[in-house]
Parts: C-alpha cells; sequence; structure tokens
C-alpha cells in the first residue's frame, strides 16, 4: 500500500465507503435528495455547480466548435449533468446508486430535443465488480466507435450506472472530467483518480467540486454547529434516515482539503492542479490538466 492509500485509510477509517454501502444510503435518500440539498446549501449549490462548468467553458478556445465530451462521475440526479448539457458539452453522467439515475433520466424527459450521448467502452474485464449485484440496470448508452466527433453539431446527454473505481470507458475517451460532491464517497480515492486520468484525453481538464470547512475559526464554529447539529435532525425529519446526514458531516469533515487534496490530484498525473474555495471556505473547486 502506498503513502496515499495510507494517508486514504487512516482519514476515512471510521467511515464505511464500500460500494454497496455507499450506494444503498443513497438509493434510500434519493427521493428526498434535491429538495434536502437545495435546502442545507440555502439554494446556493446551485451557484457552485454554474461556476464549475464555467471554469470549464473557459478551457474552450474561443475558435474551437467542437463539442468536447464530459464525463460527470457520481451525477446524483443530474443536476450537474443537466448544467453540462445546457451549456453545450456532450454530457455522460455515471452514479452508482441506481434510483438517483432514475430521477435524473426522468429530469431529462422534458427537453424535446434530447439526444443520448455514446462513448466506446473498453474491454470488460472478469475481475471487475459489478456496480450492484442486486440490480438489473442496464446501459441506456449505445456504444460507437469514438474518433472525437458526434455525428451532428448538436449536444447529446446520457445517464448509467458507473463505478469510479473501474470505468468502462476507453483510454481518452473524454475532453473534461466532474465530480461535484461525491469524491469524497470514494472508497479507493487514489485508484478513483489514477481510472479518472486514463480515460480523460491529453489536454483534458479535470474539474471537482467537494465541501470543505471554513478557515476563519468564528465562521467554522457556526459552520459545525450547523453540520453536525441542524442537518442531522432536518434530514432525519424529512428522508427518515439520520445516518446519511450524520455520514455527510463526517465525510466532510475527514476528507482531506486544499493543498493535502491538491497533493493526491497531481499524484495521479494531472498537473497545474489549483484549488479555488468558494462561500467563506464551505466548498472548494479544484483543477488540473492532463499533459
Amino acid at each position: 500500500m502506498n503513502t496515499a492509500d495510507n494517508i486514504n485509510k487512516k482519514t476515512d477509517e471510521s467511515l464505511n465507503k464500500e460500494s454497496h454501502v455507499i450506494s444503498t444510503m443513497f438509493n434510500n435518500i434519493a427521493r428526498k435528495y434535491d429538495f434536502l440539498n437545495h435546502l442545507f446549501s440555502l439554494g446556493i449549490d446551485r451557484y457552485w455547480r454554474k461556476k464549475a462548468v464555467n471554469y470549464l467553458l473557459s478551457c474552450k478556445s474561443v475558435s474551437d466548435d467542437k463539442i468536447y465530451n464530459v464525463l460527470d462521475i457520481a451525477c446524483g440526479t443530474g443536476d450537474s449533468t443537466i448544467e453540462l448539457y445546457k451549456k453545450g458539452f456532450n454530457a455522460l453522467g455515471i452514479d452508482i446508486a441506481v434510483k438517483m439515475i432514475e430521477i435524473a433520466r426522468k429530469k431529462t424527459e422534458r427537453f424535446s430535443d434530447l439526444k443520448k450521448l455514446t462513448i466506446k467502452k473498453k474491454l470488460t474485464c472478469s475481475n471487475e465488480p459489478a456496480i450492484d449485484n442486486n440490480s438489473k440496470e442496464k446501459s441506456n448508452c449505445i456504444q460507437y466507435e469514438n474518433n472525437g466527433n458526434i455525428p451532428d453539431k448538436s449536444p447529446h446527454i446520457c445517464f448509467e450506472a458507473g463505478n469510479a473505481e473501474h470505468l468502462q470507458y476507453a483510454d481518452c475517451s473524454f475532453d473534461s472530467i466532474t465530480v461535484f460532491f461525491g469524491i469524497r464517497n470514494f472508497d479507493k480515492r487514489t485508484e478513483c483518480l489514477k481510472e479518472i486520468y486514463r480515460v480523460t484525453a491529453k489536454g483534458g481538464t479535470l474539474a471537482i467540486l467537494e465541501f470543505a470547512k471554513p478557515k476563519n475559526k468564528v465562521v467554522k464554529c457556526f459552520y459545525n454547529l450547523y453540520l453536525n447539529g441542524v442537518i442531522p435532525i432536518i434530514g432525519n425529519i424529512v428522508s427518515k434516515d439520520k445516518s446519511a446526514y450524520r455520514y455527510l458531516s463526517s465525510s466532510i469533515d475527514k476528507f482531506p482539503k486544499y493543498d493535502t487534496f491538491c497533493k493526491e490530484i497531481s499524484d495521479s498525473g494531472f498537473e497545474n492542479v489549483r484549488y479555488k474555495p468558494y462561500t467563506l471556505g464551505i466548498a472548494v473547486l479544484y483543477t488540473g490538466t492532463k499533459m
């Protein structure tokens, strides 16, 4: 086990992040997930996602009319994937929680011009675990030879079950990778980051949004009271699952932040790794490039 894995294990040792545990937890709260997200963040989560998507737009060449392929990992109920699609990206959202994916697909039914993004898959290895052994989830994305060109000039969107530890896509398939408020839930973060690097095209961009804690001591004190006291109580009342929102506070507390997480990203191969805090440091955007 390398140093990064040791850090991950020590940092997350009190949290069970096995795939089946995380998928079950999020499947249980899927129906109330959006409502509680917007409630707890006072709607600011939409602003954070828009800032991250706008960052990806800023990375595109002004003269480049190509529609970029973006893989949105841990997409949840699809808000971030849909935001990418609305901004003109070919957006593929994946998540290990099948009920989240089902909600995401329902959201896209209102798009009358909806077209499904299709990406070439890598050969499946027999030792790669299933997303959910009890799930009958099948991909609704038909494969095609990914030569960097989509058959038409309008963006595409698609959702399917997927695990960041074993991404089922060919090397260098995506121009950008996004993970919005999900990477702290990854059981084997080092392996996941290496997989993310593998499927990112040369010159491609990584954008990770994740919760942190304010550096200001006064603000941090009030934030901790809100995170550890108010959120679990309301979460239990609304979703009937208090453990999920206790997990939320614990996962934020134990996740590496700022320069520490930047080093993990750099160790996976990405360069020019930086971070930018938002809203007093409650959320942080981490970015990097595959050179």
